[in-house]
């Protein structure tokens, strides 16, 4: 249920105070007409960071509990699921593994050990900051980790750095991934990829594969498919009952709807539900994306798009 409150008791900077029981660190909330969300609880008295700053609030304004924390990223809880891409595949060999690894990377591993978890892994490595893991079913690349070195030169622009990595994934049996939102730090881009579903063009926030890539020779440094390969497998997508259109009528009046895609996600209960993505801007100037469901016309997620010169990510 959301609670609505119509006396904020300070202002200071980007932050707002109002007193009020029942909500959690994290909640989002709308102080008129600006997304914020809850940063501090001390008993009754609850803090929030106005995300488009406090310009033109005022004590006056209602603050409306929207009853959901916000949400930083898809697909982290699917982990616990059984992995879906290792089912019913061979197991593979240690010397096949190693074979594998070599086809990944031209650094010394020497040594293998056996990694027990949801993705049953053998993992080359070098007895340092180095090493690969790949599935003991299906012999699919699970990680990759390596030494990160200093004082990168960045050179690369983000497309080359796409560009790249996508051919990495390719080589790696991986195809058919875009590219969704990244971070860049020392040099360092770290890409986040999704499915795209080639027959609907669904965009599948369930199969994520995280690839970090230096912007001075466009080497891999790190990759991340745990999250595609518990969760990747051939869909029969649902046919929306809703049109975009009817959808699009279920969006809060303050939003503007800039561009909109199918998009299939998960949801709390380790399920997944196909959505409509609106790329929205908010009347105070905020990115926001809203998912609603394309056949219920439920929002099932909001997510704020925040946008820096180090990269795109979402809170």
């Amino acid at each position: 249920m959301q609670k609505v409150y119509t006396k904020i008791e300070s202002i200071v900077g980007n932050v707002v105070t109002v007193r009020v029981t029942g909500v959690r660190n994290g909640d989002l909330a709308l102080v008129g007409d600006s997304y914020a969300n809850v940063i501090k609880l001390d008993k009754d008295l609850v803090t929030l960071q106005v995300f488009s700053g406090t310009q033109g609030v005022s004590t006056t304004d209602p603050v409306r509990f929207l009853g959901r924390p916000m949400m930083v990223s898809f697909s982290d809880h699917l982990l616990e699921k059984t992995p879906q891409m290792t089912r019913d595949k061979p197991a593979i060999t240690p010397e096949q593994a190693k074979a594998i690894a070599a086809r990944v990377t031209d650094r010394p591993l020497p040594q293998l050990r056996r990694e027990d978890s949801v993705l049953p892994c053998y993992v080359l490595h070098d007895g340092k900051n180095n090493s690969v893991a790949i599935t003991r079913q299906g012999g699919f690349l699970c990680y990759l980790v390596t030494a990160k070195p200093e004082a990168l030169t960045a050179r690369l622009s983000y497309q080359q750095a796409v560009d790249k990595a996508q051919q990495f994934l390719q080589a790696q049996g991986y195809s058919s991934m875009k590219d969704t939102y990244y971070e860049t730090t020392d040099g360092v881009m770290t890409l986040n990829f999704a499915y795209l579903d080639p027959a609907t063009q669904t965009i599948c926030y369930t199969d994520l594969i995280k690839v970090e890539i230096s912007l001075q020779d466009g080497s891999i440094l790190g990759l991340d498919a745990r999250g595609y390969l518990v969760n990747h497998h051939q869909r029969q997508l649902p046919s929306p009952q809703l049109s975009p259109e009817q959808a699009q009528q279920m969006l809060s009046p303050l939003l503007t709807v800039d561009s909109v895609r199918p998009a299939l996600i998960p949801t709390s209960g380790k399920n997944e539900a196909a959505v409509y993505e609106f790329f929205c801007t908010s009347s105070t100037g905020d990115r926001v994306l809203c998912y609603i469901n394309t056949a219920t016309g439920a929002e099932e997620q909001l997510l704020l798009l925040v946008q820096t010169p180090n990269g795109t990510l979402t809170k």
